[in-house]
């Protein structure tokens, strides 16, 4: 019986421990936070990515053109 009232009481302090942060938390996240700004960032494209990949794809274009000429009999 002493441990369930125990318990019981642990479980009370526990829930008003956490009442209590959770208020005492939402006020000065609130207080602290910026407004939003318009735009803050855009999406930038990656132009090495691009011209990697562009590279590459018409290397492989001009690849394949080389063989088909050269395989003409």
């Amino acid at each position: 019986m002493v441990i369930l009232g125990q318990t019981l009481y642990n479980n009370r302090r526990l829930y008003k421990y956490f009442r209590d942060y959770k208020r005492k938390r939402g006020k000065t996240m609130s207080a602290k936070r910026k407004p939003p700004t318009l735009q803050q960032k855009k999406e930038e494209v990656n132009k090495k990515a691009l011209v990697w990949i562009g590279s590459g794809i018409a290397l492989l274009i001009i690849l394949i053109i080389v063989l088909i000429v050269i395989a003409q009999p």
